[in-house]
Order: C-alpha cells, then sequence, then structure tokens
C-alpha cells in the first residue's frame, strides 16, 4: 500500500480543504468503487491452468492502488462462485463504479456465455444449467446497483471441456462455439474481452496471461481514460502474440472514465481563499503544513505559517502520540505451541503486539485480518462475532486475535485511531467503526469518525496527533505487508482457525462447524 501519514491527513481533510487540496487518493474518497477479481486455475477435470491465479492477484493489488474496495478470490467451485457473486451484488448497493474481473475458463452455447467454475465437468447436456455460472447474470447485477460497469474477461483460453459438452449435447453440439460470444453492455456499461469474439487467448508463458499482464502495465496510468489505456492494452497484446490475439470491448459508456485522473493543476486564488476560510481556525498543526505545502506561497500561507507558530507556542507539546512498539513475539509465557498448519508463524505478533481476546490455553485460535471500511468485515462483526464472543470467546474455548489489514487510507485512519485508544479501548471503538460503518465511511469522513473516536476519549489535539503519527501507520504498513507475503492475505475478512484460512464473512453455522472438530473430546 505505501502510505503515508500525510496520505492520511490529506484524505481526511479533503473535505476542509476543498479543490485546493486535491490530493492523490482524493479521487477514491469522492465515489464507493467495488471490485470483484476472480482467478480460476485448480481446475479438477480439465489441465490446470498456469496463470489465472497470479492475473487476478496481479489485477487486485493495482486495483487497491486505485482506491477500490477489491474482494479477490481463487480457484472457485460452482457454490463458492455464486456465493462470491451474491457478496459481490450487495457490495454493489450504492456504489458509483463496479468492476468485475474474471480470469479462467468460459464457454459460450448458442450465443449465451458462461463462467467455468473448477468443479465442472460437462458430462451431460444437463451441466449446461447445474455445473456453469451464465455470464449475464453478473452483468445484470451490476447494471441494477452501479452507475458505471467495467467488465475485464480474460476467459477465452483454449479449453478441453468444450469437446465434453459438444459430445453431451449431440446433434446439438453445433451451437458450442469457440471462445466467448460478442455481448452487448448496457448504459454505463464496458465490457472488455481478451480477444475477439470466437476466438481464443493465449494462458502466457511469463507470470500474466498476454492480457493481463498489458492490463495491469496501463491500468494506473494518470491521465489516460479508460479507452485510451485499452487501445494500449490492445497494441501490447498484438504484438506480444505477433497479432494471434486482439484485445476487443463493447462499450456504452456514457463519459469518459479515468482509473487515475492527472495530478491537479495548482489552485486558483478563489480556492486559495476558500481553503484558508474553513482552516485558520484549525487546531491541528499537521493540517496547517499541508495547507502550506499544497498552497506554497501568497498571504494566506504567511498567515498559516503565522497560525501554526501560535500553535506550537501556545502547545506544551505536540509530539505525536506515543504507542509502544512490541517486538515480534510467540504465544505467551507458558504456552505451549500448538501443532496446526504455520503455528509458529501465524502467532508471531506484529511490530505494534497483537490483541487478543480469549484464554492463552484455548484448544481454538482464531485470527482474523480486517480492514474496518470493509462491509463485509462489518457484517462479520455485527452478525457472528457476538456469537463467536458468547459461545467460545467468553467460554475458555477460542482465543481469538484482531490483526489490521488496511485496504484504504481510512481504513488505516481507523485502525491508527484504535491503537492510540488503548488495549482497554482498543474492540470496543473496534464495534464502533463496524456498527457505525456507514455514517463514516462517506465523502466527508473526518467530522463523524472525531465523533466517534470522543466517545473513546479522544480530544481534538489527540485526534490529530494520533493521524500524524507515522510510526503507527509503518508498523500497520508492515502487519499487513507480512500478512499479504508470508500468509497469502488479499482480501478481507480472511480467518485462520487454528492455522486453516477461510476467506469472507463466515456466518455462525459456519463458524460452528470449523470450531466444533477441535473441542471434541
Amino acid at each position: 500500500m505505501g502510505l503515508a501519514v500525510s496520505d492520511i491527513l490529506r484524505f481526511l481533510v479533503a473535505n476542509l480543504l476543498a479543490l485546493a487540496l486535491t490530493v492523490a487518493l482524493h479521487d477514491s474518497a469522492l465515489a464507493k468503487r467495488v471490485a470483484l477479481v476472480i482467478g480460476n486455475s485448480a481446475y479438477e477435470h480439465t489441465p490446470e491452468l498456469k496463470n489465472p491465479k497470479n492475473d487476478a492477484t496481479d489485477m487486485a493489488e493495482e486495483l487497491r492502488k486505485l482506491g477500490f474496495q477489491v474482494v479477490a478470490d481463487f480457484d472457485l467451485d460452482k457454490v463458492r462462485l455464486e456465493r462470491r457473486l451474491r457478496d459481490f451484488a450487495e457490495a454493489l448497493v450504492g456504489a458509483e463504479v463496479g468492476l468485475f474481473f474474471y480470469a479462467g475458463h468460459g464457454i459460450q452455447v448458442n450465443g449465451q456465455n458462461y463462467l467455468i467454475p473448477t468443479d465442472a465437468k460437462l458430462n451431460t447436456a444437463a451441466g449446461l444449467d447445474f455445473e456453469l455460472v451464465r455470464l449475464d447474470l453478473v452483468q445484470r447485477q451490476m447494471e441494477r446497483e452501479a452507475k458505471t460497469n467495467i467488465i475485464f474477461l480474460d476467459a477465452c483460453r483454449n479449453n478441453p471441456l468444450v469437446r465434453n459438452l459438444a459430445r453431451a449435447m449431440g446433434t446439438r453440439g453445433g451451437d458450442v462455439g469457440r471462445g466467448l460470444a460478442t455481448m452487448e453492455s448496457g448504459v454505463g456499461t464496458l465490457i472488455s474481452f481478451s480477444t475477439q469474439p470466437g476466438n481464443t487467448a493465449l494462458d502466457g508463458e511469463g507470470r500474466n496471461s498476454p492480457f493481463t499482464a498489458a492490463l495491469v502495465k496501463h491500468v494506473s496510468t494518470a491521465g489516460k481514460d479508460l479507452n485510451g489505456i485499452l487501445i494500449s492494452v490492445r497494441n501490447d497484446v498484438r504484438l506480444a502474440t505477433d497479432g494471434r490475439q486482439i484485445p476487443w470491448e463493447h462499450s456504452a459508456l456514457t463519459g469518459q472514465f479515468y482509473f487515475r485522473e492527472s495530478p491537479a493543476a495548482p489552485p486558483v486564488l478563489n480556492e486559495v481563499a476558500l481553503a484558508w476560510s474553513v482552516t485558520k481556525d484549525t487546531t491541528s498543526p499537521a493540517i496547517l503544513e499541508i495547507f502550506i505545502a499544497r498552497v506554497g506561497e501568497g498571504i494566506y500561507v504567511d498567515m498559516a505559517r503565522a497560525r501554526l507558530g501560535e500553535l506550537r507556542k501556545t502547545t506544551p507539546s505536540s509530539s505525536p502520540v506515543a504507542v509502544a512498539v512490541a517486538p515480534p513475539t510467540g504465544p505467551p509465557a507458558g504456552v505451549v505451541l500448538p501443532t496446526w498448519p504455520m503455528a509458529d508463524e501465524l502467532l508471531v505478533a506484529g511490530p505494534l503486539g497483537d490483541q487478543v481476546l480469549g484464554s492463552p490455553n484455548a484448544p481454538v485460535t482464531v485470527i482474523e485480518y480486517s480492514s474496518m471500511t470493509c462491509p463485509h468485515c462489518a457484517d462479520f462483526h455485527t452478525k457472528t462475532y457476538p456469537a463467536l464472543k458468547a459461545r467460545y470467546i467468553d467460554t475458555g474455548k477460542v482465543r481469538f486475535i484482531f490483526r489490521e489489514f488496511p485496504l484504504d487510507p481510512l481504513a488505516a485512519a481507523a485502525s491508527m485511531l484504535m491503537r492510540c485508544a488503548g488495549k482497554d479501548k482498543y474492540f470496543s471503538l473496534i464495534d464502533a467503526w463496524f456498527t457505525q460503518q456507514k455514517d463514516w465511511v462517506v465523502q466527508k469522513p473526518l467530522q463523524p469518525m472525531f465523533a466517534i473516536a470522543k466517545q473513546a476519549g479522544f480530544t481534538q489535539q489527540s485526534f490529530d496527533e494520533c493521524l500524524a503519527n507515522q510510526q503507527i501507520l509503518e508498523r500497520l504498513e508492515e502487519t499487513r505487508t507480512r500478512a499479504a507475503q508470508k500468509f497469502n492475505v488479499n482480501s478481507t475478512p480472511t480467518f485462520f482457525i487454528n492455522g486453516k484460512m477461510f476467506r469472507g464473512a463466515l456466518t455462525p453455522d459456519e463458524l460452528d462447524k470449523q470450531v466444533a472438530p477441535y473441542l471434541k473430546g
């Protein structure tokens, strides 16, 4: 993620500085962007595809950098694929932009496109209805909720299952086509295929397919709209495949779409005056420093410097909030290290230490990686966590470890405040963030966040100082990076139950099913 404190502060005070203080992540603060990224490599009844999992992983990382709320998942059978699509539909409510990326096998039958889950066999004609997922279902859900929708399909790879289905359909086998069929997009939607209709795409010899490699390369280009990006992708793929593969799209977008805007021009005088009018009474030196750095020079900067000097004279101490940095540790003293997978690594706390509930000798350890702006995380904590705490944590059966995995600057800010609040208020602030998520994950988050933090004992000064603490932010980033690299955490919520990974918001019944076997005997 590579955030600095300046990114956090800019994100939070964007509403105070209006147009004059446009920042790198400002566009993600203005519109809710939601993405579902799926990569199916490990097919059960056909040779494994090498690259889709890599394609989805790399694409998800790029989209997170661009301010998307990303859910990424891999190697999904039909049940899990349908569940992910249902979760995606719920997350799209209120979104300005919806994005779906799929890498894996796809098929067209009688002009209709289908996604192929990893457990599909297609040995009978009925497999068309019961083993596949229609692509237009995804498109319908997106167009129902979001104003702008983007679909990337790297799903035209050479597919042996096509022959199975063609044989099973007998005389109707001619309806089974090569590659994917053309699709018409609804108003506000663009559908991008890795190759032209009726053709197959290459999986690639490197880490990524030719299409995804080019897309990941160009998607973050500042100042280039989506149509311009896809032209660059098309040219790269044609060159990489000697013209055998030509990406193609169908668009009904109603305006230019930018993943990343061009850097903003320096503010005009009226914007500076407006920014100063809402900044001049702040008690935060950090906000004044941002104003000075952004505007550069002029009478308002002179006044900002004078105001900053007054604050430094009258404030006894403006040093950042001190938070103890804990060295990496294993399980508590006297506790025998469990024998479940990766226990020796998973139980090592991050540089800020672990926040733990429950008995250190509990037979089950549940570790959650969570982002405070993640709607699925809020769903878990409002619906399932109360049962987890009452049935298992409070009864000594589960040791619960919560670890921050912020997916965006706003989530990072919420996590910083949790750390500054101290151990006694850490979990109560988590509850507040999740139960009131709709109130503060908004275009102007600063005031609602302070209102919630104030209930945990923050003053305006301690609130501002916490968000200016670069040390906390760096430690959070270390925790997130370690989880991604060592444990393959790439979406939230992600759970480890005695070392076994689960992605997505577990229901109470699903939680019971996973915990119960460890409590027998």
